[in-house]
């Protein structure tokens, strides 16, 4: 038995967090068409040796490119914003569903079994933990934020609230021992 086990419940239900999730989202979006631009230049620059015999790769245009992409990537990663979501107590979600009933006649708000437009305004400031952003900061990250990344931001919230938590589990890390055991053969 581990050690964990064999402590108190109480013990253990004072140590309890609760359920919390990460998210990056990219603050520099214009970015993407830059990176698009370069991957259409790449690919060009590609297919122009294929139809002089040359080997592929070996234009220094597209090396060149490559590395601009690369250090494209660089900048894009340096703003991505990382968003720490923790869900709320469940007296204070239930309360906040409660307060948002599905709206009659709307088929997303009955499926759901809530009105999400009016539920995560309310929800997602209370579950963003990371960085601390004040209203200020809020509105403008609202007014920064494509409808894409905003949906992935509502399901984040949704999701923590509403899943469970389990011992996760990893397919990337089984793709690498499964590639490190093949390795050492």
């Amino acid at each position: 038995m581990s050690a964990k086990r064999s402590q108190s419940v109480k013990d253990r239900l004072k140590a309890a967090k609760l359920p919390e999730r990460s998210l990056q989202v990219c603050l520099r979006g214009d970015l993407q068409a830059e990176f698009d631009d370069l991957e259409r230049q790449l690919r060009e620059a590609r297919e122009a040796p294929a139809a002089t015999g040359k080997r592929i790769g070996s234009k220094p245009d597209a090396l060149a490119i490559v590395e601009q992409q690369a250090a494209l990537r660089e900048q894009m990663a340096d703003e991505m914003l990382d968003l720490r979501i923790r869900a709320l107590p469940r007296s204070e979600w239930v309360a906040l569903v409660r307060g948002n009933p599905p709206r009659q006649g709307n088929e997303g708000d009955e499926a759901m079994g809530v009105n999400l437009e009016g539920l995560m305004p309310a929800a997602i400031p209370r579950c963003v933990v990371e960085p601390e952003l004040d209203d200020e900061d809020w509105q403008n990250l609202n007014d920064h934020l494509s409808s894409g990344d905003y949906d992935r931001l509502m399901t984040t919230v949704w999701d923590v609230n509403r899943s469970g938590v389990d011992v996760p589990k990893s397919r990337l890390a089984s793709l690498v021992m499964a590639e490190n055991a093949a390795d050492s053969r």
